[in-house]
């Protein structure tokens, strides 16, 4: 990274804090009425639906492969591939929730919420996510601009 292409994404970052600060001193009350949104607009349960999904694959991937490995004993393969199909049913419950939570609350809810903002809140947050949009773009470019570095410099050519 050069010294100006530092400069303007500390700049950036900087810039966001900023707006991020701003917006919640003047909007940060309008999400108070909504259960999935946080200051900004976003989904707040997100996260934990997304750990307990992979958990849930990571889980009955492991107790498939463990009740066909054939170590155990007949009783308790079948155990383990029970276990598994209980994993596959969460794993597709916590999927069916996350969806409903998403398509039929938060969008709802984030709808409204950004309909009630006064024009000059609707402008902010809609910089906000431009500015934030723009930020993770040029982190995604140094990244891969950092792989390809390090490729050539291990002999390794990737396009």
């Amino acid at each position: 990274m050069n010294f100006f292409s530092g400069l303007f994404k500390t700049g950036l970052e900087s810039n966001i804090l900023n707006y991020k600060v701003d917006f919640s001193k003047n909007y940060g009350d309008y999400n108070e009425n909504f259960t999935q949104l946080d200051t900004y607009g976003n989904m707040k349960m997100a996260g934990p639906f997304i750990f307990i999904f992979i958990l849930s694959v990571i889980l009955l991937i492991i107790f498939f492969s463990l009740s066909s490995s054939g170590v155990f004993t007949p009783t308790t393969n079948k155990i383990l591939y029970y276990i598994g199909w209980f994993f596959v049913i969460v794993a597709i419950m916590i999927m069916g929730y996350g969806l409903y939570l998403y398509l039929f609350v938060y969008l709802g809810e984030h709808s409204e919420w950004f309909n009630s903002l006064p024009a000059d809140g609707q402008r902010e947050i809609n910089t906000i996510n431009s500015l934030t949009e723009i930020n993770d773009k040029l982190k995604t470019e140094e990244r891969r601009k950092e792989t390809i570095r390090r490729d050539l410099l291990n002999g390794k050519v990737s396009t």
